[in-house]
């Protein structure tokens, strides 16, 4: 129940994200993450969000890697339609690049069709361009949580977490057969390896032999009890 104290619940009854539909359409222009940051960071942060024993989700149209923004729309209509429009740009006036009202008045009209049009993400593209490549490795991301950590989700628990320098976190969780690992950095510069114990089963822009976790680096591993 929403108020309670939330300490002793397991992972598997939490839901986590990267992005969701408020982080995205509270933008004023409804930028996604994969055109905020480089497809390394982003698969970066797709395998944190699936690896973990929490309940991922995963916004409409993150499977294809989907670039269309996600705006915020409604369909009121008057007089609250106009109120909801100038009220949302006057939400912005205090960011430097809506400072200026004409720089407001481009913010996308929430009660316009247009709006939402722009905000579709056709799932014909999965399989087209670039969609095709992501999709392939969004299900294999998806395969790896299925083999390690699926069949023991409704077991696991947190061990702990540990700061591994500004932006590089590590974090374990104990499973029937084991310990999962994962360790991620989105800080400025690599950071020392934490101690590699058991099988490695997924990597983000990090080296099978690598003694460091670079920027932008994920990798989860399993720890099998002895």
């Amino acid at each position: 129940m929403r108020g309670e104290p939330s300490g002793a619940l397991p992972p598997h009854k939490f839901v986590v994200f990267a992005q969701n539909h408020d982080q995205i359409g509270n933008r004023a222009r409804g930028e996604r993450l994969s055109v905020l940051v480089s497809p390394p960071r982003l698969r970066a942060a797709l395998a944190l969000t699936a690896l973990t024993p929490m309940i991922p989700l995963f916004f409409m149209g993150e499977p294809w890697g989907a670039t269309q923004p996600f705006l915020f729309f409604t369909d009121f209509g008057p007089p609250l339609d106009d109120a909801v429009r100038e009220g949302r740009r006057r939400e912005f006036a205090h960011f430097a690049a809506f400072a200026d009202e004409a720089q407001r008045a481009t913010i996308p009209d929430p009660n316009s069709h247009d709006t939402f049009a722009a905000s579709r993400s056709p799932i014909e593209d999965a399989a087209q361009g670039e969609g095709v490549q992501w999709t392939a490795w969004f299900k294999a991301l998806l395969g790896v949580r299925r083999q390690w950590l699926v069949p023991g989700l409704a077991q696991a628990r947190a061990v702990g977490a540990s700061v591994l320098a500004d932006g590089a976190v590590t974090a374990s969780w104990e499973l029937p057969d084991g310990l999962w690992h994962i360790a991620f950095n989105v800080g400025a510069s690599a950071v020392p390896m934490p101690p590699l114990r058991g099988r490695v089963a997924h990597v983000e822009n990090v080296a099978a032999d690598a003694q460091q976790l670079p920027v932008d680096g994920f990798i989860a591993w399993h720890e099998a009890r002895a």
